[in-house]
C-alpha cells in the first residue's frame, strides 16, 4: 500500500483541468477503483489498480486537494476496509 497525496490547481466548476485533459470531483468525496481495477470505463487507462481516493471540496480559488491510497490487489483493499472476510465483495 502507498499513499499519495495531490493538488489539482486551475480546476473549474465542471471539475476538469489541464487544457480538459483531466478531471476531479469538485465537491469532495471518496471514491474506489472498480472491482477490476481502474476508474471502470471500459479501455480507460487514467487511474488503473486498485485505489481510494479522498478528496476536499473544490475551492473558491480552483484547487482541489486530496490523497489516493494505491493497493497491490483488490484483496488488500478490501483488508483495509475490513471487508477482506466479506464473500459478497469480491465480486469477479
Amino acid at each position: 500500500m502507498r499513499i499519495e497525496t495531490f493538488i489539482h490547481k486551475g480546476v473549474k466548476k465542471d471539475g476538469t483541468f489541464k487544457g480538459d485533459l483531466g478531471s476531479v470531483e469538485v465537491d469532495g468525496g471518496i471514491s474506489i477503483s472498480d472491482v477490476h481495477g481502474g476508474c471502470g470505463s471500459p479501455g480507460c487507462k487514467c487511474s488503473p489498480g486498485h485505489w481510494i481516493c479522498y478528496s476536499m471540496p473544490r475551492d473558491k480559488s480552483g484547487v482541489v486537494r486530496g490523497c489516493t491510497i494505491w493497493f497491490d490487489s483488490r484483496e488488500e483493499l478490501l483488508d483495509y476496509l475490513g471487508l477482506a472476510d466479506r464473500g459478497d465483495y469480491r465480486r469477479k
